[in-house]
């Protein structure tokens, strides 16, 4: 399933598109495919981290190349499933992304595909600790330890900064010892830790939420039992990890007390009012190797220099979330888009956002059509009533209310139609097409690869950010009306395969159709003319 890419060379109307480009001539194999965007929180690709695929379906997973080879090259990580194990009705695949790195917290990111929808768009935020986002505060310090256990009590808190505007706080007495995760004393001088508190007003903070999002679908809620899809609405998030030498904490020979400061205009779904004093919130827990969310206890709210606190104590060190839990649907939900501005053909790549209790819990991109409207969020509580969609194009222009259009409430499996606003597109519409007539052949070829298309107003070459999603190029082609004709010059990202190819400064015309070949009238490339003649020989029949 490998293969080299056919990419951006088709979007240029200068006299060789196909200079410095490599070409396959492919029919497509992996029929459902997404797109891991992996970034800091503030937007940056990330490449410098590892990445595992795990969970149920994980056996059903390749790289876009068709090889178990997960690298993450320029910022992306593209996966697709082998054809036997393609989704059927009623029965999506699911499966983890587990993201690790050296001055980042590991992040594990769920993926559900269904039949519906076979392409789509993820963006995976992990937390650097030396680069936090807005509204998040972290807090790293070291302290003595005598045989073991600390000599004294100890307080460790983070501080108002970096737009947080709450703080977090734990204390240890005297006497603490620390164990391992299997509960086997760890012997060391020194303890290392860290306080990380995502202030739960902020989007950006949120952003870093572990598993990706504020929905999930592996929790154990109160009362034990069974795991179960929900989401979660907090009021403030902490990250608590020690370490003596490099082994982890996992638990100590005593509790110790933590201290959260929670929004002061939090909206409490349990009571349908913004917090005060004297209500009971949930406190859940979450565990990184299992990506498991687990049921803690309640806490109630109490108040300190005139803000709402949460205090309780724990014998283990996780990420913890006191707020909100409400359940959702087991299957994706199916949101149909409408829109009498849609031009036929074309492709729309929107960014699509779930918000409970104004907050965002979950978010993609797809790339939507006339004829092909429908996205699938999962983990939705779509019977809750106080769910709402919004959407915005990959420019940022809002197709919805700021605050969403409310669904009203549903049962799962129930379509739920979202009306869409016009976006101030220019009405010309730019097509992209790319033909192959193989040598000595004067027959034109046109099965190429799918593949996924980034664009930006150009800028210089060695700023890799600014990317944005113009589409899914289908067998290479693609209609669009986010380009404007005439004399705006674009840079062009492809990924397909395990290959990135760019093109600076293009611009474009209504119709961007050439074919590769060694007809007159033909492009082949001037830079590596030779090697494009050498691979199209080698891939044509």
């Amino acid at each position: 399933m490998g293969g080299l890419l056919a990419s951006a060379l088709l979007i240029t109307c200068c006299k060789d598109p196909l200079d410095n480009f490599e070409l396959k001539v492919s029919t497509e194999i992996l029929h459902y495919t997404d797109m891991i965007q992996v970034e800091d929180g503030n937007g940056n690709p990330v490449s410098d981290v590892k990445a595992r695929i795990l969970g149920q379906d994980a056996a059903a997973v390749y790289n876009l190349a068709g090889y178990k080879n997960f690298a993450i090259n320029g910022g992306l990580l593209g996966l697709g499933l082998h054809p036997d194990n393609e989704p059927v009705e009623g029965k999506p695949v699911k499966f983890e992304v587990e993201l690790s790195g050296s001055g980042y917290l590991t992040q594990v990111i769920p993926v559900v595909i269904t039949k519906k929808q076979p392409y789509s768009v993820i963006t995976a935020r992990m937390l650097r600790l030396d680069d936090a986002p807005a509204g998040v505060a972290v807090e790293q310090t070291s302290l003595d330890l005598q045989s073991g256990a600390l000599p004294a009590d100890a307080t460790v808190s983070t501080i108002i900064e970096n737009e947080a505007s709450q703080t977090a706080g734990i204390k240890l007495s005297e006497g603490t010892g620390f164990l391992d995760e299997n509960a086997n004393a760890i012997q060391g001088e020194n303890l290392n830790l860290s306080v990380v508190y995502l202030d739960a007003s902020k989007e950006t903070a949120l952003g870093v939420f572990p598993g990706g999002g504020l929905n999930a679908d592996n929790v154990l809620p109160a009362g034990g039992g069974q795991v179960t899809s929900g989401a979660f609405n907090p009021s403030a998030v902490v990250n608590i990890e020690f370490f003596i030498g490099t082994t982890p904490v996992k638990r100590f020979n005593k509790p110790i007390s933590l201290s959260i400061g929670l929004d002061p205009a939090f909206y409490n779904l349990g009571t349908s009012a913004v917090i005060k004093e004297g209500d009971q919130l949930s406190v859940y827990s979450y565990e990184v190797s299992s990506a498991q969310w687990r049921f803690e206890k309640f806490v109630t709210v109490e108040m300190k220099d005139g803000k709402p606190v949460a205090n309780f104590e724990t014998d283990h060190l996780t990420w913890y979330m006191v707020g909100n839990y409400i359940n959702s649907c087991t299957e994706p939900a199916l949101l149909r888009f409408s829109g009498n501005w849609m031009l036929a053909g074309n492709s729309y790549p929107l960014k699509v956002e779930a918000l409970l209790g104004g907050k965002v819990i979950n978010s993609l991109q797809a790339s939507v059509s006339a004829d092909n409207p429908v996205v699938n969020m999962a983990d939705l509580p779509l019977s809750s009533g106080a769910l709402s969609i919004r959407v915005s194009t990959a420019d940022g222009q809002l197709l919805t209310p700021a605050g969403g259009v409310q669904l009203p409430a549903a049962d799962c499996g129930q379509e739920q139609v979202v009306a869409l606003n016009p976006p101030a597109y220019n009405s010309t519409k730019v097509t992209l097409q790319l033909y192959v007539r193989c040598p000595g052949n004067q027959t034109v070829v046109n099965v190429l690869p799918t593949f996924y298309l980034y664009y930006r107003t150009a800028r210089t070459s060695d700023d890799p950010t600014g990317f944005k999603l113009l589409g899914v190029v289908k067998n290479g082609f693609l209609s669009t009306s986010l380009l404007t004709v005439g004399a705006t010059a674009y840079d062009f990202k492809a990924i397909w395969g395990d290959n990135i190819k760019y093109a600076y400064k293009k611009t474009v015309k209504a119709d961007n159709s050439a074919t590769v070949g060694t007809a007159p009238g033909d492009i082949i490339g001037e830079k590596v003319g030779a090697n494009n003649l050498g691979m199209l020989t080698e891939n044509c029949p």
